[in-house]
This record gives structure tokens, C-alpha cells and sequence, in this order.
């Protein structure tokens, strides 16, 4: 009785307010962009001391828009709590996420930079607020989805949302970014910096359309994909189906547009728990493989067309495999007083020297055995010569930085620059600011560094960081202040390039775990495996013929999607907050579906 009481009290609320915060989190969020400028302290980023103002097209609005509709999302659930006196917020899954949320504030206060959690990191803005409105809109979700006609009305405005991105990305794919029009641009830059904004077009040849990055266009089909071929395969109404094979091509073009396979991982994982879950559906087993043979076939004929970019990136993974890599330099160290560098095919170490007067280079050079390496002169600088043997392929030079000794070695034709302060070696990056070069803990990989897009290289520096911040992590959004951005020939191995700032682990679970703590991470493991085995337990032989297990199956497909290609993402405002609605309304239809089993019980 109660139950029904709650509904009656709940249709209260017309459909348009309920259901409006959830499509703009699920449709409005994605698309949305807006020209912003936020002051950045510099010193922790770049080691710069210097305030700079950033300009950001694609997260920071995007996730100002989320914290508005987070707040309107709970006044709605506290006037459900306290005016309504319902008991809903008792649900185990509210505790998880009360629980969560709580980490995350803890998360903020212990924040190893305040601002930044406060604020979010340059391009990502997944600040405090974002996280807690993630979970909250989810809440909203799985609380105020009051039948399977809510969820088609919200299908209906995601569909929307897929077919503008799909024309903006069509428009970048032939080298005519519609938002690089100065119409476009009206929309998104304010009036008073549209004469002086020059954006350049994407050049790359992979799409990004709103969403920031070409792996988030990927990213975002791991999620729709699997959700509409679901539907696609189990509704029975005609025109149903003409819109959801038109929304499955459009993502297919947009996957292999994208030239980013990460979130194939995703669709793979789901389609086979679909194949498993809808298997004892005899009539429908047909079709689905139907369907399933037609999106590969699909897949191969557009991949053969763009140039097989898709599959040529699986021969790379299969080759990075295949042996591990030796790297020519090893490590460089400046700790104790002296430059210590490992080669495959030497070593040498730098000391100051203390008799040096002015008239000889202020070093010493000695192999990695302590014996004495002279200079023998060569062009403009001097080469370093053993005893006996041949010079070692080290050119070196010698010139002043900042007013202090500085002594450049050419290791393999990239020149490092060490400068000697108070006893003590810095190497001078790209910024011109000081690093002090030292051993950085590495969790597996070796090796295998560049394996995924250099994935290899940044999960084996990412997962000491689990240990080391453990319960509360670094802040929300502060893990590029805590990577060790100071492992040089790490990055030069492993990424190409020494001085590139790693902002993102490109794992959601590290994502959590650096980010707010190992204690958080267990929670939204314990909330998101805890619905996939209610969901599983749910559809597994039953029948699949009502609405509300439709969308159920759909939103689990899209959530294990989202999961799977997870290990190889991050979360971020443009595709996260689709993946929290999707879990809402799979646990709203699992509720629904289950009261309808039990005959309206």
C-alpha cells in the first residue's frame, strides 16, 4: 500500500520537471560547450611561479551544468525525504552512496591542493562538486524513473543528443568542423571575446565532436552502442526499430571515425552477456546474432574504408606483446650530490669539482666503476674518453644558467641540461624550471611501457600512488600534482617525450583510487557489481517481453560497456555523467521489473 501511496505522491511532480534534469545529465551535458576562463597557480603544473589564465571550450562548462542540475535534482529528493516522509533514502544502495560521498568530502579536506580539488585540474574539472553530483543525479535517477515510459521519453531525447553529435562529427571527419563556424561559434564563445578567438579546425583526421577527445567519442559508444542494439533486438514496434538500426549506425560511424579502439573492449564485453542473458529467448536468439553479424560485418566495411586505421592499431597492441622493449638510457639520477646516468651501453657520473679555479670545467667525469673519464675537445664542446678505448658517445658542453655552472650531455642526439646549485644537480626542462631527478617506484610492466597508447608506462607509475594515499587519496582531481612528473627518462622511454605533464591514469579504477582513496574505490565497486549481479540474477532465463526488463538489459549492457572500457579510460564530465544515469534507470527498471514479477508486490 505504502508503495502505492509513494507513486501517486510522486506522479505529483509532471513529467516535464522530473524527467528534464535526467535528459540534460543523459543528452545536454555532452553537447555542451562554452568558452571559460579560470586563473591557475602554475608552480604545481609546470614548476613555473607564475599565475596563468586558461582558457576551456569543453569540461568547465560541462560540468557547471552538471552542479546546477545536481542541485535540482536534491531539492527534489529532500522534499521526497522530508515533506513526503518516504523511506526510499534507506535503500542499501543510498547507504553506499551516502557513504561514498562522505570519502569524497573527506577526500576534499585532506586534498593535497585545495584549489584543485575545489576548482578541477585544467581540462578535466572533475572537481569535489562533479563527484557528488554524479552520485546525486544517480540517486535522482533511480528514485523518479517512475515507469518504462519515462525511460523511453529519455531514449527518445538521448537519440537526439547521438544523431547532433553524429552531423558534428561527420562535419569533422571531411574537414569542415561545423563548430569552428563563426555561427557555431556564437552559441559557444561570449560576445565579448568573439573577435579575438581563433580556434583552429581539427586537422587530425579523428573526430572528437563536444566531447573534448577522440578516446571520448569511443569512449561514449561503449555506452550507447550496447544500450540501443539491446532495444534494437528485444522491442517489437516497427518504428521503434528503424530509430534505434539508425542510432547503432551512426555510433559505428563514430567508433571507427574516431580512430580509437578502447571502446570495442566495451561493446565486446557487453554483447556477450547479452548473448548469455537473452539465449534462453529461442525466438529472439536469431535476431540478436543476426544483429551481432551485421554490426561486425558493418564494423569491417567502414574500418576497410577509413583506411583500416582500427585494425592497423590492433597489429601494434599484438607487436608491443610480442617482446618486451630494451631501452637505450636507463635512468638518469641527480641525488647525492652528482649526476648518475645508466646506459645499455655505459655509465658515467658527474661530480662538482672542488679545486676547479676558473680556468677548467667546474666537473668531474668518472664511469660508473669510479675511474676518471678526461675531455677530449671536439667542435664546440668535448667528448668523454676513458683511459683506453674509444670516447663515449656522450657529446658534452659546458655554459651558464640562471648565473650558475651548467653541464649539457647529448644522450642519443636529445641534449640534458644539469645545473649545479648548493651542491646539488637539477636538470633544466622545457619550462625552464629545476627537477630533481630521482628513483620512482614502479609497479610491473617492465618492459612493456608502451603497450596501450603507453598505458603500460603510466599504470606501472600510477599504482604505488594506491599505497601511498591510500585512504583518502591525493584530492579529487589532483593526480597530476601526485604522478611523478619528475621521472624524465621514464616518460622519454615510455611516451616519447620527458617533459609531457601525465594528467589522467587512463584507468576509471585508478581514476578512484589516486584520486579520493582505495575506500571509495571498494564502495562504487561494491554499488556497480552489486547491480550487475541483482541484473544478471534478475534477466537470466526469465522473459524479456515487458518494458521495464528491456530497459533494464539495456541499461546493463551499457553500464558493463562503460565498465569494461573503463580499465583503458578515465572518467570525465563529457561521458560520466551518462554512465551514472544509465546505472540509476538500471536500477529503477530492475525495481519495476521486480514488482511486476511479483504481481504488482
Amino acid at each position: 500500500m505504502s508503495r502505492k501511496n509513494n507513486a501517486r505522491k510522486a506522479s505529483k511532480l509532471p513529467s516535464f520537471w522530473r524527467l528534464a534534469p535526467i535528459a540534460t545529465a543523459l543528452a545536454l551535458v555532452p553537447l555542451f560547450m562554452r568558452l571559460l576562463l579560470t586563473e591557475y597557480p602554475m608552480l604545481k603544473i609546470t614548476g613555473a611561479n607564475t599565475q596563468s589564465t586558461v582558457a576551456n571550450l569543453y569540461t568547465h562548462g560541462k560540468a557547471l551544468l552538471l552542479i546546477g542540475t545536481a542541485f535540482y535534482c536534491l531539492l527534489f529528493l529532500l522534499h521526497r525525504v522530508f515533506l513526503e516522509r518516504s523511506g526510499f533514502w534507506k535503500r542499501p544502495v543510498f547507504l553506499l552512496s551516502y557513504a561514498y560521498m562522505g570519502l569524497v568530502v573527506l577526500s576534499w579536506v585532506f586534498s593535497v591542493d585545495r584549489f584543485f580539488s575545489t576548482v578541477g585540474y585544467m581540462d578535466h574539472h572533475e572537481n569535489a562538486l562533479v563527484l557528488v553530483a554524479y552520485v546525486v543525479i544517480f540517486l535522482y535517477a533511480s528514485t523518479f524513473l517512475e515507469d518504462h515510459r519515462d525511460m523511453q521519453v529519455l531514449s527518445y531525447a538521448w537519440m537526439v543528443s547521438i544523431a547532433l553529435l553524429f552531423l558534428i562529427g561527420l562535419t569533422q571527419h571531411f574537414g569542415r568542423d561545423i563548430l569552428m563556424s563563426r555561427f557555431a561559434q556564437r552559441f559557444y564563445i561570449p560576445s565579448r571575446f568573439l573577435e579575438g578567438v581563433d580556434l583552429q579546425a581539427n586537422i587530425t583526421g579523428s573526430i572528437s565532436q563536444t566531447l573534448f577527445n577522440p578516446n571520448y567519442v569511443s569512449f561514449y559508444a561503449s555506452l550507447a552502442l550496447p544500450f540501443f542494439l539491446v532495444l534494437l533486438v528485444l522491442d517489437k514496434v516497427l518504428w521503434h526499430r528503424l530509430l534505434y538500426v539508425t542510432v547503432c549506425l551512426m555510433m559505428a560511424f563514430n567508433l571507427v571515425a574516431s580512430s580509437s579502439r578502447n571502446g570495442l573492449v566495451g561493446i565486446l564485453a557487453s554483447i556477450l552477456l547479452m548473448a548469455v542473458l537473452l539465449g534462453r529467448s529461442l525466438q529472439r536468439k536469431a535476431l540478436f546474432f543476426g544483429v551481432l553479424a551485421a554490426s561486425l560485418a558493418l564494423f569491417l566495411v567502414v574500418n576497410v574504408w577509413a583506411d583500416t586505421v582500427l585494425l592497423r592499431k590492433f597489429k601494434v597492441i599484438s607487436d608491443q606483446l610480442s617482446t618486451p622493449m630494451e631501452y637505450p638510457l636507463q635512468s638518469i639520477q641527480t641525488v647525492d650530490g652528482k649526476v648518475a646516468v645508466a646506459h645499455r651501453d655505459f655509465s658515467l657520473e658527474i661530480r662538482p669539482d672542488p679545486a676547479a679555479d676558473g680556468s677548467r670545467p667546474p666537473f668531474l667525469f668518472q664511469d660508473g666503476e669510479g675511474r676518471p673519464l678526461s675531455l677530449l675537445p671536439e667542435g664546440d664542446g668535448f667528448l668523454l674518453a676513458p683511459g683506453e678505448g674509444e670516447p663515449l658517445p656522450v657529446p658534452v658542453r659546458f655554459e651558464e644558467s640562471k648565473g650558475f655552472p651548467t653541464v649539457v650531455l647529448t644522450l642519443d642526439k636529445r641534449p640534458w641540461r644539469f645545473l649545479h646549485y648548493q651542491g646539488a644537480f637539477y636538470r633544466i626542462n622545457s619550462m625552464g624550471s629545476l627537477d630533481e631527478m630521482k628513483e620512482v617506484p614502479a609497479w610491473g610492466f617492465e618492459g612493456y611501457e608502451r603497450l596501450g597508447s603507453s598505458r603500460g608506462y603510466i599504470w606501472s607509475r600510477s599504482l604505488p600512488l594506491l599505497g601511498e594515499y591510500f585512504f583518502f587519496g591525493s584530492g579529487p582531481d589532483t593526480y597530476p600534482l601526485v604522478f611523478p612528473q619528475w621521472d624524465r627518462v621514464g616518460k622519454l622511454n615510455g611516451l616519447h617525450n620527458p617533459d609531457i605533464v601525465v594528467d589522467k591514469p587512463h584507468n576509471i579504477l585508478l581514476n578512484y583510487g589516486v584520486n579520493t582513496g582505495v575506500p571509495s574505490l571498494l564502495l562504487v565497486l561494491l554499488l556497480w557489481f552489486g547491480y550487475i549481479r541483482q541484473s544478471v540474477r534478475l534477466y537470466f532465463g526469465a522473459s524479456h517481453a515487458s518494458p521495464n526488463a528491456r530497459f533494464g538489459l539495456a541499461s546493463l549492457a551499457g553500464v558493463v560497456g562503460y565498465l569494461t572500457a573503463g580499465l583503458f579510460n578515465d572518467t570525465n564530465v563529457s561521458i560520466t555523467p551518462l554512465f551514472w544515469v544509465l546505472l540509476g534507470m538500471g536500477f529503477a527498471a530492475n525495481q519495476l521489473y521486480r514488482r511486476e514479477s511479483n504481481g504488482g508486490k
